[in-house]
């Protein structure tokens, strides 16, 4: 919208005007089905239809409702056709906005329903196998395409991001991979009509030609408000297990806390292998999540030249939306024998919705580690014995296990360990393959000058404690020629 600096305003300054010029021609739409060597446009015998697109968490979709009283397109169309959009302002559609598959053929009375997906939806459940360490996320995105959809994906509109990521993923489904690299680095992605993979930076697209304006355009504006079901002001991230202890980070708000009440979140994901990257992750899921997001719908009529992940004017003041430059999470073109063409916008994010809870809690339980946490603490460390470190006397590492030289007596001092979190309540346990009763574990508080014992004769003992410092030092001693420990967890908070 063009700015018209008004020198007559009221007041010390200006009065703000926006002027948006709309396009001269009117929108016109084809749509166009492909059946072998067959192109069939069912442009004028659609009864009503519809098309979404959007963009990381949104794979395109589509159904529509064509007339079919003269039986002409009963056995004409099958599972897999391509369904083609074309859509423009003028006199003919001849821009291509949308590519789908068929994917359901029903009948009604005397109509067919043709639903199915963007091509997108042939990628998103191929599971991928992969492992890089500080690697540039768009990198990682590029190899993977790659390995598993060169003869299927280009990547001529993916953008270079400078952030890396240490990963490691085994057979996980691409689209999570898609959507976890997007959350990390605040970009966007989506498959084009033309099987490019887009990745770019979240708001950094612009549509110049299109607007949602009051009394121009805009039809409705549906419940844009702040959402407070979208919430989580407290994130655990649960990571890899190691020799039975979890991978656990915690981020928290206590601003939002105090708002609107502790509300957690646990992410599982075994794919994180590292303490920093559970951390990273629970730290950008809780930016994303504190704060109650502004979530909404606008209506207008039709959007054209609208693609995934542009932001788009929107002006209606009585609704609070300012004139301004809106994100657009995904889109709606609605098409009606009733009604004239219509654009439905999203702004930011989906509502959380019923079938969205259902949808992350079936992930949940599908991603789900049994974690040894009852006492519900927030952060671990665990020590693995696989490379030498702290101070030994009368042992040695083997294989990735702490055992003693047989000479007698032995101890394993680890050295300073610095905690996340200066702590106040701990659960230690070791995993010992030999004479459990043999093993003593201790720890320190002011740096080596005094211990106080955590597991004695193989039992554990509850200890109290009154601290300043993030830092503590842990003293396993080996009573016995066969004793062995593989594996040392804590968890604290």
């Amino acid at each position: 919208m063009p700015r018209v600096r008004n020198i007559g305003g009221i007041g010390a300054g200006p009065i703000p005007v926006y002027v948006w010029i709309p396009p001269t021609f009117s929108p016109i739409h084809k749509v166009e089905i492909l059946s072998g060597t067959t192109t069939t446009d069912i442009t004028d015998i659609m009864i009503r239809g519809e098309f979404i697109d959007g963009v990381t968490e949104t794979i395109g979709s589509f159904s529509f409702q064509i007339d079919n009283s003269a039986e002409t397109y009963t056995n004409l169309f099958n599972t897999y056709d391509q369904v083609k959009l074309y859509y423009d302002y003028g006199t003919t559609a001849s821009t291509q906005r949308f590519t789908g598959l068929i994917e359901r053929v029903s009948k009604k009375e005397h109509t067919l329903i043709l639903s199915g997906r963007g091509t997108a939806a042939k990628f998103s459940g191929k599971n991928v196998t992969y492992a890089a360490t500080n690697t540039a996320r768009s990198t990682i995105l590029s190899e993977i395409i790659a390995k598993y959809f060169s003869s299927e994906l280009t990547t001529n509109n993916l953008e270079t991001d400078s952030g890396t990521a240490t990963v490691s993923y085994s057979d996980k489904p691409w689209q999570e991979v898609v959507e976890e690299l997007c959350q990390a680095s605040g970009f966007d992605a989506y498959v084009d009509k033309d099987s490019d993979f887009n990745y770019f930076e979240a708001g950094s697209r612009l549509n110049i030609t299109e607007a949602a304006v009051h009394e121009f355009n805009l039809i409705s504006v549906g419940d844009f408000s702040p959402d407070a079901s979208n919430i989580f002001n407290k994130v655990k991230v649960y990571g890899k297990e190691i020799g039975g202890f979890p991978i656990l980070a915690t981020a928290s708000d206590t601003s939002s806390q105090s708002t609107y009440g502790v509300k957690e979140l646990r992410i599982d994901d075994s794919n994180i292998i590292t303490f920093d990257q559970a951390q990273v992750r629970a730290d950008y899921e809780l930016s994303l999540l504190k704060d109650p997001p502004t979530v909404g719908e606008v209506t207008s009529l039709s959007l054209p030249t609208i693609l995934p992940g542009e932001r788009i004017r929107i002006s209606d003041p009585q609704n609070g939306l300012n004139p301004q430059y809106y994100p657009i999470q995904k889109f709606m073109h609605t098409f009606s024998n009733d009604a004239p063409p219509m654009t439905t916008l999203t702004i930011k994010k989906e509502r959380n919705t019923i079938p969205n809870i259902l949808k992350k809690r079936i992930k949940f339980e599908s991603d789900i580690t049994v974690s040894n946490n009852p006492n519900e603490l927030d952060y671990s460390y665990i020590e693995d014995f696989e490379t030498s470190s702290g101070t030994l006397t009368k042992v040695l590492f083997r294989n990735g296990t702490l055992i003693s030289d047989g000479t007698g007596t032995g101890t394993w001092n680890s050295g300073a360990i610095i905690l996340q979190v200066i702590p106040t309540t701990f659960s230690l346990s070791i995993l010992d393959t030999a004479d459990s009763k043999s093993i003593i574990v201790k720890i320190s508080f002011d740096g080596g000058i005094t211990f106080k014992p955590l597991i004695t004769n193989g039992i554990g003992q509850d200890i109290t404690f009154s601290t300043n410092t993030k830092s503590i030092i842990i003293e396993i001693t080996l009573i016995s020629s066969i004793a062995e420990v593989s594996t040392l967890g804590i968890l604290y908070k």
